[in-house]
C-alpha cells in the first residue's frame, strides 16, 4: 500500500513538482517557502510505487491486456493530473482535500484488463476491488508422491513402457492468455512431460484436476502440441479457499485404431501459503 499522510502546508519544492506534472495548472507560488491548504482543506500526500505483478507465466505476451489507466478521485470526481504510470515508477501524489475526508473519499482508481481497484490517498487502504479474493488466496504447491510414473503395457508390438513426471506447479489470479480468473477463483498451473512413444505409438493421454469434494476440473487451455499432450502448461481453475487437490493424469497410448488405456496416475498437490501475509510485509506498493 502508498506511504501516506495528510498535511496543512506543503514545502515550495513540492508544490512546483505537482504543478509540473498538471498541464492544466497555470498557479504561479512566486517566492515562498510553503503552500498552505485552503480554509477547511488539507493536503493528501501520497508515495506511490508501481510493482510489475508479474503473473505467470512471466514471459508470455499480454496479447489481452490493456494498458493500466489510473486517475484520481476526490468525493467522486477526478482530479486532472497526468498519470501514465508503468511497472517500476515512484511518484508522489498531493490532492488538495476537505479536513475529515473518508479514506474512501480521496482513492487512486487503477482499472487493468477489466478489472478495478482503489487505494486510498489518506491511509493507503484497498477500498475497493473487483478481484479482493486475489489477496487472500494461497501462493504455494506442493507436490506429493507420485510425482514420476512408469507403466508397462502391451501392444501387437510387443511390451513398452511409459513413464513421465509432474515438475511442478504456480498459483495465480491472472494468465496472459485466458485473462482474470473467475470471482472466488484461482488459476493452477502445472507443468508436466511425458515420454515419446516409439513410432508408430502416439500418446493421446489427458489430464484433469480432482478436487477435495470430488468434483473434476478439466484444462482451460489446449495442452498439447507436436511434442505430446502436455506441451504447454496446463491452467486449471479452481476455488481460491481450496487447500488440496489432485493431478489425475490419464495415459492413453494409440496404434493405429487400437487405443491403450494404461493407467491412471494421480499426483496429490497441496495449496500452502497466502498472498496476504506477504502484502502485509511488503507495503508501499500498488500493482
Amino acid at each position: 500500500m502508498p506511504r501516506t499522510a495528510t498535511v496543512d502546508t506543503l514545502p515550495v519544492d513540492v508544490a512546483e513538482e505537482v504543478l509540473a506534472e498538471n498541464p492544466g495548472s497555470e498557479t504561479e507560488l512566486g517566492d515562498v517557502d510553503e503552500v498552505l491548504a485552503a480554509d477547511g482543506e488539507t493536503f493528501a500526500v501520497a508515495v506511490v510505487r508501481v510493482d510489475d505483478p508479474r503473473w505467470e507465466p512471466v514471459d508470455d505476451e499480454l496479447e489481452s491486456y490493456e494498458v493500466t489507466e489510473n486517475v484520481v478521485r476526490v468525493e467522486g470526481s477526478e482530479v486532472d493530473l497526468d498519470l501514465e504510470l508503468t511497472p517500476g515508477d515512484q511518484i508522489t501524489l498531493v490532492a488538495s482535500v476537505p479536513v475529515g475526508a473518508a479514506p474512501e473519499d480521496v482513492v487512486l482508481e487503477s482499472l487493468a484488463d477489466g478489472v478495478r481497484q482503489e487505494l486510498s490517498l489518506i491511509d493507503g487502504t484497498r477500498t475497493a476491488s473487483v478481484v479482493e479474493d486475489i489477496y487472500a488466496r494461497p501462493t504455494e504447491v506442493e507436490v506429493g508422491d507420485g510425482a514420476s510414473w512408469s507403466h508397462d503395457y502391451d501392444t501387437r508390438y510387443g511390451a513398452m513402457t511409459q513413464t513421465g513426471q509432474l515438475t511442478g506447479g504456480v498459483l495465480t489470479p491472472f494468465v496472459p492468455e485466458v485473462g482474470w480468473a473467475n470471482p472466488g477463483h484461482v488459476y493452477l498451473g502445472v507443468d508436466v512431460t511425458t515420454q515419446e512413444p516409439p513410432s508408430p505409438h502416439y500418446d493421446e493421454s489427458t489430464i484433469r484436476l480432482r478436487l477435495a469434494d470430488g468434483s473434476t476440473v478439466e484444462p482451460e487451455t489446449n495442452t498439447g502440441g507436436s511434442d505430446g499432450p502436455f506441451t504447454r502448461r496446463v491452467w486449471f481453475q479452481l476455488p481460491v479457499d481450496a487447500t488440496e487437490a489432485v493431478v489425475e493424469v490419464s495415459i492413453v497410448i494409440g496404434l493405429g485404431g487400437d487405443m491403450y488405456d494404461v493407467a491412471v496416475s494421480e499426483v496429490p498437490l497441496t495449496l500452502a501459503g497466502s498472498v496476504a501475509g506477504e502484502e502485509e510485509s511488503g507495503g508501499g506498493s500498488a500493482s
